[in-house]
């Protein structure tokens, strides 16, 4: 599957039980068609209780790889449950662009 198996998504499925407790993580097919990010677009977007300092790591990583900055962001369960529900146009805006679902179910992000 597209961005699940090489680069950042892979090595997020990779290393998703050093992560910690991800309940979505998805990633911008932009991103992975190698286009990047305007400052306002998010390119990654990793939702639970997540090790901030290895996420961390892996997009600097791949930021060296792909040798341009990439907009990620990260968020507990209750935030992005809130965020959704009130449809506020940050998470919108994320949801309605095309992305890769690396963790999770595409289905449930939007109950």
């Amino acid at each position: 599957m597209l961005g699940k198996s090489s680069g950042l998504g892979g090595d997020i499925v990779t290393q998703q039980v050093e992560l910690g407790n991800i309940k979505y993580a998805i990633l911008s097919l932009e991103l992975l068609l190698g286009r990047v990010a305007k400052p306002h677009e998010v390119d990654l977007m990793v939702v639970g209780n997540v090790n901030e300092e290895l996420l961390n790591s892996l997009v600097k990583k791949a930021e060296e790889r792909y040798e341009h900055e990439i907009n990620y962001t990260v968020m507990g369960n209750e935030e992005f449950k809130f965020r959704r529900q009130r449809h506020d146009q940050f998470i919108v805006q994320i949801l309605t662009q095309p992305f890769v679902v690396l963790i999770g179910k595409e289905e449930e992000l939007w109950i």
